[in-house]
């Protein structure tokens, strides 16, 4: 009345393979085999933590200047003292109108609603309520 399964009545287990060392030559090679990759590991433990290196905080110019000791640096004079917190930047279109206002743009001042379409984009150029000046 033992309840085998049909897989294992028909195969039975292999036995051990013959040792080609003894027990104890089995363990002390386990052992350095253990030990060899406790100290790799830890080899490349330490490589990838090791502390990072100070920084060198010393220029380029330095590094230029003792290569070229004939070049003398320009120093410039301030011409105008600029506060960058309300300085407005110098950009293309500022230089381009110098105050102006940009063409083709609604001036949202002079409404109450701040996003008014422009009507210049959206007639058509044959309608003759367009002012061209004829030139």
């Amino acid at each position: 009345s033992e309840k085998v399964s049909s897989n294992a009545a028909i195969f039975q287990p292999l036995p051990p393979p013959p040792r080609s060392t003894g027990q104890r030559a089995h363990d002390r090679k386990i052992d350095l085999i253990k030990q060899v990759g406790k100290d790799l590991y830890n080899e490349i433990h330490e490589d990838l933590n090791r502390a990072p290196q100070p920084t060198d905080y010393t220029t380029t110019q330095g590094h230029y200047q003792s290569l070229h000791p004939e070049y003398v640096a320009i120093e410039h004079s301030v011409t105008k003292e600029h506060n960058y917190l309300a300085d407005q930047p110098a950009t293309f279109w500022h230089e381009q109108l110098g105050g102006k206002a940009m063409p083709g743009l609604t001036n949202a001042a002079k409404s109450g609603n701040p996003f008014q379409k422009d009507s210049k984009f959206s007639t058509p150029l044959d309608d003759p309520r367009t002012h061209i000046a004829q030139a």
